[in-house]
């Protein structure tokens, strides 16, 4: 179909030209398809496999309008579609107090602190202190005193160090 808007009316279209047989092949290319239509279009399949590869990807949508789709945008689909899932880091620190308070809650003589810093007017967040309850346990009263002490590196999003200690 082939119509145009009428000049007087702009809410009006003229068809100028019908052909009722459909002779078009299909075209798989759309650069209208970005990042953030296709992290809403697979959010259910990335919550249900967060590590799907591009790959995977490729071989699931190889016979429909996603099969064009490049690495990045995939890459920035998943992305966005993971943080709706997950929440963001600063969402994730947000609740960082409630995760602690029902700790302490759940697991009676577990300690649990959190070190924090205000610059200009936010709190910024240093570090945290955990220690269950069962991990006290019953080594204090039959063992000697040892201090064990391990970390690593943190290398994703929020670099760091992590660092594990034991003492009894």
């Amino acid at each position: 179909m082939y119509a145009r808007r009428m000049r007087d009316d702009t809410s009006t279209f003229r068809i100028n030209k019908y052909e009722d047989e459909h002779n078009c092949g299909i075209i798989w290319e759309n650069r209208l398809l970005d990042s953030d239509l296709i992290a809403k279009e697979f959010l259910d399949k990335f919550r249900l496999n967060p590590s799907m590869s591009f790959g995977d990807f490729k071989k699931e949508n190889s016979d429909n309008k996603y099969s064009k789709v490049s690495f990045w945008t995939f890459y920035r689909a998943k992305n966005k579609a993971m943080a709706k899932v997950q929440g963001t880091v600063r969402d994730q620190y947000a609740i960082l107090d409630d995760y602690c308070t029902q700790l302490v809650r759940l697991n009676p003589r577990s300690t649990a602190l959190i070190k924090s810093n205000l610059v200009d007017d936010k709190r910024v967040f240093e570090r945290v202190y955990i220690c269950f309850a069962a991990c006290k346990g019953w080594l204090q009263i039959f063992m000697r005193p040892i201090i064990g002490l391990d970390g690593c590196f943190l290398k994703g999003y929020c670099r760091g160090i992590f660092a594990c200690s034991n003492w009894n």
